[in-house]
């Protein structure tokens, strides 16, 4: 650690986190972070909601190396927040697909009657359903 940063006390102890932090791995990590903590605010601008950066460091005694020597290690974890999903609305087969249009619902088919260009194009429905059902709507539409 540098000699020319000033260190911090809090509660009697001296240290100085940010450098440990920016210092760790040649400064790869504190890279790595700043470049996924960027990404991690994108994200939330985009979507909105919470973002997280936590940063873990451990740090485990190396007896074989001396009393005072401690190894060091350093992670960290983002989360962005999710996109917003839509949902859809499907209709299940007999045979377990699901698909956009009811299996149940009558189907139409459209054709296009042109009758006077004066008048315009107008467009009728005629339904699939049996000619007897089809004889009935005739008569009651005359």
């Amino acid at each position: 650690m540098s000699e020319d940063r000033p260190k911090y006390e809090v509660d009697g102890v001296k240290g100085d986190v940010v450098e440990l932090i920016r210092d760790h791995d040649k400064g790869n990590v504190a890279c790595e972070m700043t470049r996924d903590l960027a990404g991690v605010i994108e994200a939330v601008l985009e979507r909105g909601g919470k973002g997280k950066l936590t940063i873990t460091v451990s740090v485990e005694l190396a007896a074989k190396f001396g009393a005072r020597a401690i190894v060091v290690t350093m992670d960290y974890e983002t989360k962005k927040p999710k996109p917003e999903r839509k949902a859809e609305f499907r209709f299940a087969t007999d045979d377990g697909r699901l698909v956009h249009d009811d299996p149940d619902q009558l189907e139409f088919e459209l054709r296009e009657e042109k009758k006077d260009r004066s008048e315009g194009v107008t467009v009728s429905a005629v339904a699939s359903l049996p000619a007897e059902t089809r004889a009935t709507l005739a008569k009651n539409i005359k």
